[in-house]
């Protein structure tokens, strides 16, 4: 492994590293469709640039958006202002302009923190389609919405990791219940 920690944002993403906020980062004074080609451009403008005739970059570039859009379905909302589109819609817009970069690593911190139940649905109904594909790691105090979109869970408490592994043995785990769900019994383990 490679220690990071004091890595610029720029160097991490060249290393394919990308992630999301707690608070949704997208740019309200643009289109949906000009934040992903924004995300797009920062991530692959030197590539790009070595790899292509500026004639082949026009197009390649409407490819990656449109296929975006449409994985992350926001091509009806493709040319709507972000500051138009809703608090979910912006949390499936930060992670598709995430996704477009492709990365080998996406971390996502708490993408659910402050939605309502339907766009907590949309938004796992999209990180389900991209689970297999890449490596995830999501901060997220809703374990119950995730329960089923993860293969393994981490549990903190003030700091300290208490469990990790699979995630039913892990939230079955008698000390996280105690920790997270204030049950009363606590083990190790």
């Amino acid at each position: 492994g490679q220690d990071i920690t004091r890595l610029s944002p720029e160097k991490r993403v060249d290393l394919g590293i990308m992630r999301t906020f707690q608070l949704a980062s997208t740019f309200d004074n643009l289109k949906v469709i000009d934040n992903l080609r924004l995300a797009f451009f920062r991530a692959t403008q030197k590539a790009t640039l070595r790899n292509t005739f500026f004639s082949q970059m026009d197009r390649i570039i409407s490819e990656k958006i449109d296929e975006c859009l449409e994985t992350f379905h926001l091509t009806k909302m493709a040319d709507r202002m972000t500051a138009n589109i809703s608090l979910g819609e912006k949390r499936v817009l930060e992670i598709a302009m995430s996704m477009i970069t492709d990365p080998e690593v996406l971390l996502l911190d708490e993408p659910f923190a402050g939605l309502s139940e339907v766009e907590i649905d949309e938004c796992l109904n999209v990180l389900r389609q991209q689970v297999h594909k890449k490596t995830i790691l999501i901060v997220e105090h809703k374990i119950s919405k995730i329960e089923d979109l993860v293969e393994k869970v981490g549990v903190m408490v003030e700091g300290v990791m208490i469990a990790s592994g699979e995630t039913k043995e892990v939230l079955n785990c008698e000390r996280v219940r105690k920790e997270y769900w204030k049950t009363e019994e606590a083990m190790s383990c």
